[in-house]
């Protein structure tokens, strides 16, 4: 949904002026992440933490009987240096983490704790989430997974709402009809266009299709992320100011952003150009790699090389292994596109390779991490063959349609 904004952003930059801009910056909360956080270059990397704000407060957002107030959707969306490979890493709720000591809202200090993943966002707000990402990735491999958050979004229920409604619905598809009464979910099977309350039910329901997990879950999510960015990149949106504006000013009403973001319109606007050139078809979306937790078999656990491998991605600014991109989600599947092709010139090979790929210090070394693709590089020389890949990409396939996913 960031994504999704920033890239609509981007383009309205030429088109309205800045007192719009103003207007719509004022619906927006802030929080601080510090200078280090937003003193990116034209040329370097960026991490943005996008968060889901389970509050109900807002007409119609109490669909599901929960009492919310924490965060059941976190990716972290990494953006290259050279602007040529993009993916968004979901880190499920039910993850079991080290979370650092954190200060509270009012102001106290909560002392580090083994806990759920979510529980941060709970304990400290959004700061405390992007303390926990950094600590977690430090902790798995210390200097080689040396990440900094530079940004951050939360996005709250009824700015969800309102963002689908701005653009008349966006699409999905689903393999099997939906009757869910935990949600109130009730869909056909198919394709179909959803409104902004059954986009909320959508993304929202985990007990319809496998085993009801956080997993599968956050899979429909990432789904629904690619289709409304899809949406908004189409001719008709961008050619309606009345959908931009709705879809913006939707927002904006449920948005807080770190300040580098929300006071500084050419840093936006930069950012959203830069997943505007790479191509929505190019940007990957994918869980970070789980066991079952042996303490706890309702929770999860960061695969310990695997993870690590997606870590050591992000912070040294290299694509997905060619293992890992192969189980990943697109744009274009997003609405159950199943047969669309990739461009000569999209730096997407049949393996899977993600775009911008160069050799790493650890593929030279021979630095095994428990995964024969090794360095999160992307390089042929990672060792996984076309057979394994194909394997990978079947049980991906596989694994989105028990999500709930044609």
């Amino acid at each position: 949904m960031l994504s999704s904004t920033l890239l609509v952003l981007a383009l309205l930059v030429g088109l309205f002026t800045v007192y719009t801009y103003r207007s719509l910056r004022s619906n927006i909360s802030t929080v601080s992440l510090g200078e280090a956080a937003a003193d990116v270059g034209p040329k370097e990397p960026i991490n943005i933490l996008v968060m889901g704000s389970d509050s109900r407060d807002c007409k119609g957002c109490g669909l599901d009987g929960e009492s919310g107030g924490g965060s059941d959707t976190t990716i972290l969306l990494h953006l290259s240096a050279n602007r040529k490979f993009a993916y968004g890493v979901s880190i499920p709720r039910d993850t079991m983490v080290n979370r650092p000591s954190c200060k509270t809202e009012e102001g106290k200090t909560d002392p580090a704790d083994y806990v759920q993943w979510n529980a941060a966002y709970e304990t400290g707000g959004p700061t405390c989430t992007v303390e926990q990402v950094e600590a977690v990735a430090d902790e798995m491999c210390g200097s080689k997974c040396d990440l900094t958050v530079n940004h951050v979004v939360v996005v709250d229920f009824g700015s969800f709402k309102g963002m689908v409604d701005a653009i008349e619905g966006v699409d999905v598809c689903l393999p099997e009809a939906v009757d869910d009464s935990y949600s109130g979910a009730k869909f056909d099977a198919g394709p179909q266009t959803l409104n902004g309350k059954e986009a909320l039910q959508y993304v929202r329901m985990r007990h319809v299709f496998g085993d009801g997990s956080d997993l599968l879950r956050a899979k429909r999510q990432q789904a629904f992320i690619g289709s409304m960015a899809a949406k908004l990149l189409s001719g008709d949106t961008l050619s309606s100011p009345t959908k931009v504006l709705g879809f913006l000013n939707a927002a904006t009403k449920g948005l807080t952003m770190d300040e580098g973001l929300k006071d500084n319109l050419d840093t936006m606007a930069k950012i959203g150009a830069g997943f505007q050139s790479i191509g929505m078809e190019n940007i990957k979306f994918l869980t970070i790699p789980v066991i079952a937790d042996p303490q706890n078999e309702n929770r999860v656990i960061l695969d310990p090389e695997k993870a690590k491998n997606v870590w050591k991605a992000i912070a040294n600014d290299k694509p997905l292994t060619k293992k890992i991109a192969a189980g990943s989600l697109d744009a274009g599947q997003a609405a159950g596109d199943k047969d669309k092709k990739k461009s000569d010139d999209s730096g997407e090979g049949t393996d899977g390779e993600t775009a911008g790929s160069e050799p790493s210090d650890d593929a030279s070394s021979g630095d095994a991490s428990g995964d024969s693709s090794g360095d999160a590089s992307g390089n042929a020389s990672s060792g996984a063959t076309e057979e394994e890949l194909a394997e990978i990409a079947e049980q991906a396939k596989a694994e989105r349609e028990r999500a709930g996913l044609c």
